[in-house]
C-alpha cells in the first residue's frame, strides 16, 4: 500500500463563513506556526496560574512582520494581516466589523493550534475572547478528565459479566468463622 498525494485529501487553508461570503485563510507558514503555539500555550499557562517559563516556554519569540517598514498598522492589525493572509483585506474591504475581524483571528489561532475541529467547536459556540473557551477547544477532554471521579469506575463489569464492587466491598463474599468446629 502506497501514501495518497497529501494534497488528494488535505485542505490546508480555513474556510470561514461571514455574512454570505466564504473567505479563505491560507495555511501558516513555519514561523508563524511555531510562533502562535508558544504564544498560545503561555496564554494558558497564565491562565492557570502558571508561570509560563516554568512551564517550559522560555520567552515568545519575536515575529518578524517583512516588508511592513513604515506601516503605520498597529501590531494587533500586522498580526492578523499576517494570520488571515489575503482574507483580511478582502474581510476589511467588505465592510467586516473589527470585533469580527478579532474574532476570526482568534478562531485561526485555535486552527493553527489544536486543528479544525477544535476550531469549528469554537466558531460555531460564539464564545469570543473567552479564555476558559478558548482552553476548552485546544483540550476538551481536559475537563472531562478532571471531573472524573475515582467512584465512577469503581463499579466495572468482569469478564463474566458481573460487577464488582467498590474497592474494599465485601459483596458477594461470606464470612468464615475463624473458631473451631468439631
Amino acid at each position: 500500500m502506497a501514501f495518497a498525494d497529501l494534497s488528494e485529501f488535505f485542505d490546508d487553508q480555513l474556510h470561514l463563513p461571514i455574512n454570505g461570503v466564504v473567505y479563505h485563510v491560507p495555511s501558516p507558514d513555519h514561523e508563524l506556526g511555531l510562533w502562535v503555539t508558544a504564544l498560545v500555550s503561555a496564554g494558558l499557562s497564565v491562565q492557570q496560574g502558571i508561570d509560563p517559563t516554568e512551564a517550559g516556554n522560555k520567552s515568545i519569540p519575536q515575529l518578524r512582520f517583512e516588508g511592513e517598514e513604515g506601516d503605520e498598522s498597529s501590531d494587533e492589525a500586522k498580526l492578523y494581516r499576517r494570520l488571515l493572509g489575503d482574507a483580511y483585506g478582502k474581510m476589511v474591504a467588505n465592510g467586516v466589523s473589527w470585533p469580527r475581524l478579532k474574532f476570526v483571528a482568534e478562531v485561526t489561532m485555535l486552527w493553527i493550534v489544536a486543528g479544525e475541529e477544535a476550531a469549528e467547536a469554537h466558531w460555531n459556540g460564539g464564545r469570543a475572547g473567552d479564555p476558559k473557551a478558548i482552553a476548552q477547544a485546544i483540550n476538551p477532554g481536559n475537563r472531562a478528565q478532571r471531573r472524573a471521579s475515582p467512584r465512577a469506575t469503581a463499579s466495572m463489569p468482569t469478564a463474566s459479566g458481573n460487577t464488582t464492587g467498590p474497592a474494599g466491598s465485601t459483596r458477594g463474599t461470606t464470612s468464615r468463622s475463624t473458631g473451631n468446629k468439631r
